[in-house]
């Protein structure tokens, strides 16, 4: 009778304990994910990730879009109209992303930490200017600083 009861008593405590465990909550685990999730203790795939650049020029650069007959400059990213602004406007310093009248690229990249576009500036006769490839990071604002 006592190995019965041993062998029961076993069995229960064993199925007690196989019905208390927690399932480990699983979410994004990647802090610098839009959609972090600081309960998950596992990683599921779910991270998803979005990320700035914002493109400026100083007053030597406007000046000589100015002289060069430029008046207003389209900013294209990846072929598509992104924003406009004058081409006399000029930053006396780096803007942050965002800034009021800035030219702030926002993209979703999806799960990936970071992807490539292109930029394309014209002025208003479809004359380029620059055209050249940015790469946006997760969680971060790239400044890109136009040249003449």
């Amino acid at each position: 009778m006592k190995k019965i009861t041993f062998v029961l008593l076993t069995g229960i405590l064993f199925a007690i304990s196989i019905s208390c465990k927690k399932e480990v909550p699983a979410g994004c685990t990647d802090p610098i994910a839009d959609n972090f999730d600081p309960d998950a203790e596992k990683y599921d795939g779910s991270c998803v990730y979005s990320g700035e650049a914002v493109i400026w020029y100083d007053q030597v650069v406007a000046s000589n879009l100015v002289n060069d007959g430029a008046q207003a400059l389209r900013f294209y990213v990846d072929g598509s109209l992104y924003g406009s602004q004058a081409a006399a406007v000029y930053y006396v310093s780096e803007p942050h992303c965002g800034y009021p009248g800035s030219i702030t690229i926002s993209k979703d990249l999806g799960s990936s930490k970071n992807k490539s576009y292109n930029v394309r500036i014209m002025d208003q006769t479809n004359w380029i200017y620059w055209d050249f490839n940015i790469n946006i990071e997760a969680n971060e604002c790239n400044s890109i600083k136009l040249g003449w």
